[in-house]
């Protein structure tokens, strides 16, 4: 059994809900611009991709869906790292699958700076950073502080090499001259 008391625990969860904007453009190549503009606690009773506001100029909002925002004790780095500056969760968007009436999926919500810059690899997801609200934040930070802080860099030492010794079953290969080859005759 594991000892939490000093290792804080493995895991922990919490349920979260995201806003997305679709914006209209006039722009040839594009009907529409998607991005997500916040995250919240919580789940809604509404179904994913449920319009919950449009305003005049045409900019609708959806409510794209719930997730399961999951900490990991080994991403405790990088959650440090993102409250070393201004504290950012990620969203990343997915575009829905052929024969799909959605257009995207909600693929992740994250607080780990690095996991969201696994998913900037590709062109077609849209990760978007924006800032958490205050009960996410407090998650994260009770999250991090329950972790060990972690142990300091120290520099290893290497071994020191003894040229004289046998290793891996052959001798070294400065032993090897003047010995003869398979031709029976020594190496000049």
């Amino acid at each position: 059994m594991e000892d939490t008391a000093k290792r804080g625990p493995r895991q922990a969860g919490m349920a979260v809900g995201v806003l997305v904007e679709k914006r209209p453009t006039r722009s040839p190549w594009a009907e529409a611009v998607w991005r997500p503009v916040s995250v919240m606690p919580g789940e809604a009773g509404a179904a994913p991709w449920t319009v919950i506001g449009e305003e005049e100029d045409g900019t609708q909002r959806y409510w794209a869906g719930g997730a399961c925002l999951t900490l990991y004790r080994g991403d405790t780095e990088a959650y440090r790292f993102n409250l070393g500056g201004e504290p950012r969760i990620y969203v990343v968007l997915r575009p829905a699958g052929p024969g799909s009436s959605l257009p995207y999926d909600l693929h992740l919500v994250t607080l780990s700076p690095y996991e969201a810059q696994d998913h900037l690899d590709s062109d077609e997801d849209i990760v978007e950073a924006l800032p958490p609200v205050p009960a996410i934040l407090a998650f994260l930070e009770r999250f991090v502080a329950a972790q060990p802080e972690p142990a300091p860099f120290r520099k290893r030492r290497r071994d020191k090499a003894v040229p004289d010794r046998i290793q891996f079953s052959k001798e070294p290969i400065f032993l090897q001259r003047g010995k003869p080859r398979s031709g029976g005759e020594p190496c000049a």
